[in-house]
């Protein structure tokens, strides 16, 4: 992350791959938001102009966002602890009538 974050993309075959690979990760840490994953990417020693490019409709930098979003599997979500799924989670899914940790069937 920190090559990438700071713009080097020597790892990678291209510019695009590394491109592709920040967003990759980035998709995951905002929870797959393309707005905070584009605000990020261009903080980034990767920005360039190609980022705002016309492409197939859209831009460059909104289809690498979208290709990112499409391949994550999961996304951060601070109110889940690590080993612990979102319905076991006791502010995610409970009904306001319900009290934390107490079961009603299902969430």
């Amino acid at each position: 992350f920190t090559a990438l974050w700071s713009g080097d993309a020597s790892s990678y075959k291209s510019r695009s791959e590394a491109d592709q690979a920040l967003c990759n990760i980035v998709a995951f840490w905002t929870n797959r938001n393309p707005d905070r994953m584009d605000r990020l990417f261009r903080q980034s020693g990767l920005m360039r102009d190609k980022w705002d490019r016309q492409q197939s409709g859209s831009t460059y930098g909104a289809l690498t966002i979208q290709r990112a979003i499409a391949d994550a599997r999961s996304g951060y979500d601070p109110q889940v602890r690590p080993g612990e799924s979102r319905r076991q989670h006791p502010r995610k899914g409970y009904r306001s009538s319900q009290t934390p940790g107490t079961s009603s069937g299902s969430f």
